[in-house]
Formats: structure tokens, C-alpha cells, sequence
């Protein structure tokens, strides 16, 4: 339970401190500051738990526990950053309420621009993907991306494709 409650309380003051800096000033390059930040409680932490009696074991637990609930926050973060196409979708659903809303009316009520340019400009801000002469290309950080997410889909027996 010790370790439990401790990577609970390192990542909750990681997000709560998040948080405060989120509403002291916004971040250009979200993912990049919460790593930084993550990480950074992440250390001090450690520093502090060497006051404890802990064991070797509980660190590496703590750490490894600590690490899988950041890499899934920061994975899932595009989702609360931006608005997802599934959430847009079920909204413009919603609002039709007991009468449904008809196919064509529903595709043509999406906007484009919102799903993919604000996903495309994120790329690009975090430095997955950069634009030359009108074009985009892939970086290696974010060949490095999708191939952690080819990985993990083959993993799961999931076809490549998103």
C-alpha cells in the first residue's frame, strides 16, 4: 500500500502544481513542460524519500508506477487538450436529442478545420512533424511516436491504422 500511496501522492502533486502553472501562464509546448515539470517532482521526490526507511525494491516500484501514470497521462493529454472527433461527434448527436439528427445533416455540420488543423498545428508545435514549402514532413521525434504506437497496436493484435 506504501507504494501505492506514494506514487498517487507524487503524481497528484505533479498535476496539482501543473495545475498552478497552467493558470500562472500557458505553455507553448505543453507535452515538453510536462515532462519537464513531471519529471522535475518526480527527482525532488526521490530526494525526499531518502529520508524514509525505504527499501530498494519500494523505490523501483514507486518509480516504475510513478513513470507508467505520467507516460499514460501525457498520452491521453492531446484528448483533454484539444477537442477530441469523438466528443465533437457525440455532441453535435446530442443536440439533436429524441429526433436524431439525419447523416447528411451530421457530416455536414462537423468542421474540418477543428478536427484536423488544430491536430496538425499541435504536431507541428511539439515537433513531430514541420512544414517546408507547404508541405509537411515527419521528424525523427515523431517517426520515434508512431513507432511506439505501431508497437503497442500489433501488441494488442489492432491494425496499423488509427
Amino acid at each position: 500500500m506504501k507504494i501505492l500511496f506514494l506514487g498517487l501522492g507524487i503524481f497528484g502533486l505533479a498535476f496539482i502544481l501543473q495545475m498552478v502553472v497552467w493558470k500562472v501562464h500557458l505553455p507553448k509546448r505543453h507535452t515538453k513542460t510536462i515532462l519537464e515539470l513531471f519529471f522535475s517532482v518526480f527527482l525532488v521526490s526521490f530526494i525526499f524519500f531518502s529520508r524514509l526507511s525505504l527499501q530498494g525494491y519500494e523505490y523501483i516500484h514507486i518509480g516504475f508506477f510513478y513513470i507508467s501514470l505520467t507516460l499514460f497521462y501525457i498520452m491521453n493529454y492531446s484528448a483533454i487538450e484539444a477537442d477530441s472527433p469523438s466528443l465533437l461527434m457525440l455532441l453535435e448527436i446530442s443536440k439533436a436529442g429524441n429526433k436524431g439528427v439525419k447523416k447528411e445533416e451530421f457530416l455536414n455540420n462537423l468542421p474540418d478545420d477543428l478536427l484536423v488543423i488544430s491536430r496538425i498545428d499541435a504536431l507541428v508545435l511539439e515537433k513531430m512533424a514541420y512544414i517546408d514549402k507547404d508541405k509537411y514532413y515527419i521528424t525523427k521525434k515523431g517517426i520515434i511516436f508512431v513507432r511506439v504506437f505501431v508497437l503497442y497496436r500489433r501488441f494488442l493484435k489492432l491494425p496499423e491504422g488509427g
